[in-house]
């Protein structure tokens, strides 16, 4: 029996919405059909949400008038000894909750065998066929994970994480392996990525050396991986003068210096109904510029990014030069990131900073956003809705971008120059990501950049394909920082999740989605 093993990285993002990698990745949306919410009740009880019902429906409809066919299979395998810690007893208790609404709503197309698996037991044997985790010491081991089989394949979650809040992610993990199984291909949509940064993996092109030697293969960012797992994911070059038409998500990734040409292929995109996702910076620390001297490569030498017609259209400049420095959220000293140092302008802002009415972020902790720019929504385009998705605290302030990397205890100082009672001084929030939402119009009036004008008296309207207006109403979701995206600021090299940056790209994908 084929067996395929997932990583035990839980990836905390929430149902319904997306995109949004990004927005994210980032909602519980196994496909553009299948969106998944996780849902509690007052009793802390799981109800199952209507994408999982969808997915159920479309296992129900495979097995039609045959009843011979091979039932969907869930393991469940759960060590119920007194030696396993209290906390994963009362996790293991919802996941059997969740997991008798499967059963309940697939009836006869689903059989739900639950395990304990024991030391040197059978049952022990079998969780380790299936490629379960085992937890504690080799003397007093537990388990707690699923396998799912159809047909002759398996699909595995080795660890069912208990950590707070990770139960978001719960039915949209489970959801996502049963569409695996059933092999739903056909339903997936296209995510298109535009990025100058490496984003892809293989040798990096600004370094001459790892060119040179092609042993030296680096691996997809995180965020990409992820993606793929539910996504047909294509690349599409920084420089492109058109969208593909299977395209419909498309995530931009730090574009600098971008072209009159491209930026028009972007606002038509959009217009076409489109949805995009786009991250900017002031500073990326990802992109260390393409010095051929390897030593004179610096974090965020590389230059800002920004989308400066587009963003000028719909009225939310972005400030291409200053990062958001912030006191209530600047990144704890003691962080193996900081490495003592004060860096107010390195956020790692918490549920407080996050959209609570918003499906992509709601349910989402800890976001890291490593010197991040902000928008100006005080005067958003006619026809245009800004929602804000993550914010500054009131004890903000914009800083120099590049000197915010050297200064940090002189930029916190000044926070309480002025303020009185020895209390810091208190600002406007910043936006730092957003949704626009509404009827775009064109950012280029004239239309298509280097386009030959029509001759006096020559009607070209018929066939031209220039845009000048959504036909429907669209989103666009725009964040300020491209180092969101990077693994250092989602999981440490041990791979454990120290922040919910990849559920917001999935939210945000699956939104749009």
């Amino acid at each position: 029996m084929k067996k395929e093993t997932k990583s035990s990285i839980f990836l905390n993002s929430v149902g319904g919405v997306l995109i949004i990698s990004l927005c994210v990745i980032l909602f519980n949306i196994v496909t553009s059909q299948f969106k998944f919410k996780a849902d509690m009740t007052e009793g802390d009880l799981f109800t199952l949400s209507e994408g999982s019902k969808k997915l159920l429906n479309k296992l129900a409809k495979e097995r039609e008038g045959d009843d011979q066919a091979s039932q969907l299979e869930i393991r469940l395998y759960i060590t119920n000894d007194k030696g396993v810690p209290v906390f994963i007893t009362e996790h293991a208790r919802k996941v059997e909750d969740l997991l008798d609404q499967y059963k309940d709503y697939a009836g006869n197309n689903l059989v739900l065998n639950k395990i304990n698996p024991r030391q040197d037991t059978e049952e022990e044997d079998a969780a380790i066929s299936d490629g379960m985790q085992m937890l504690g010491n080799p003397n007093n081991g537990f388990y707690v994970g699923i396998a799912i089989s159809y047909l002759d394949s398996t699909e595995t979650i080795p660890f069912l994480d208990p950590s707070p809040g990770k139960a978001a992610t719960l039915e949209y993990e489970i959801s996502r392996s049963i569409k695996n199984l059933l092999q739903i291909e056909a339903d997936r949509q296209t995510v298109g990525v535009m990025s100058s940064l490496n984003v892809w993996g293989g040798p990096d092109p600004s370094n001459p050396m790892a060119m040179m030697n092609r042993g030296a293969q680096q691996p997809p960012w995180f965020f990409l991986q992820q993606l793929q797992q539910d996504f047909n994911v294509e690349r599409v070059e920084p420089a492109a003068t058109e969208i593909p038409a299977n395209v419909k998500i498309l995530l931009v990734i730090h574009p600098k210096n971008v072209s009159e040409a491209t930026e028009y292929a972007l606002d038509q995109f959009v217009l076409r109904g489109g949805k995009l996702i786009a991250f900017v910076d002031p500073l990326a620390l990802q992109d260390t510029g393409n010095n051929q001297n390897p030593q004179m490569r610096i974090p965020g030498m590389g230059g800002a990014s920004n989308l400066t017609r587009l963003f000028t259209k719909w009225g939310v400049p972005f400030d291409g030069s200053q990062v958001v420095a912030d006191l209530k959220f600047k990144l704890n000293p003691r962080d193996h990131m900081a490495r003592g140092r004060n860096l107010p302008a390195f956020l790692s802002v918490g549920k407080e900073a996050l959209n609570s009415e918003e499906i992509a972020t709601r349910d989402l902790g800890t976001i890291r956003l490593p010197y991040a720019g902000s928008f100006d929504t005080s005067k958003v385009a006619t026809g245009l809705k800004a929602t804000d998705l993550i914010t500054s605290s009131d004890q903000a302030k914009l800083v120099d971008g590049m000197s915010s990397q050297f200064n940090g205890d002189k930029i916190l100082n000044s926070f309480l120059t002025g303020g009185t009672d020895g209390k810091p001084v208190t600002s406007n929030k910043f936006t730092m990501a957003l949704r626009l939402s509404g009827k775009f119009t064109t950012a280029f009036p004239d239309g298509k950049p280097g386009a030959e004008a029509a001759v006096e008296g020559e009607d070209k309207s018929e066939d031209s394909t220039h845009l000048t207006e959504s036909t429907e109403d669209n989103h666009v979701c725009i964040i300020g920082d491209t180092d969101i995206l990077a693994d250092e600021h989602f999981i440490v090299q041990q791979r454990f999740q120290i922040s919910q940056n990849i559920p917001l790209v999935q939210n945000l994908v699956d939104f749009f989605g």
